[in-house]
């Protein structure tokens, strides 16, 4: 698929055998002309290899949502500042259906806390901030 396709599109879970999958082995079969995407997940590609092809022109260029780190640290910095690289901020997975359920277990957090009293949600990450204005 590497090999023969115009784009590659990463839609992979981080699991065990996921983890860095796409290397220096997969990358170097794609075509001069080629474009990598990632939505998925940073992890399932090793970045120094998606580097090395990037900054070589081994490949045409990428279009990346996703980082080892966020925010960026430096490697991801010197990846997004490629002039073949487009990089979005993890926006590729705002849906209206994603928001949507967002806003569910938001507002379910929200009337468990202050109207049932379950103020044990694990969905609050500001737990503090929230108890001081109850």
């Amino acid at each position: 698929m590497f090999s023969s396709s115009d784009i590659v599109s990463i839609h992979l879970p981080v699991t065990k055998e996921t983890q860095q999958l796409i290397n220096h082995s997969v990358l170097k079969l794609m075509h001069r002309n080629a474009l990598f995407v990632n939505t998925a997940r940073a992890s399932v590609v090793n970045r120094n290899d998606l580097y090395e092809v990037l900054a070589s022109g081994s490949i045409k260029g990428a279009i990346l949502d996703v980082f080892d780190n966020e925010p960026p640290d430096e490697l991801d910095y010197k990846i997004i500042d490629l002039p073949n690289v487009m990089a979005t901020p993890h926006i590729a997975g705002a849906t209206f259906e994603v928001e949507d359920h967002h806003v569910r277990i938001m507002n379910k957090v929200l009337i468990d806390w202050f109207i049932n009293g379950i103020q044990t949600a694990d969905k609050i990450y500001n737990k503090e901030v929230v108890a001081s204005v109850i």
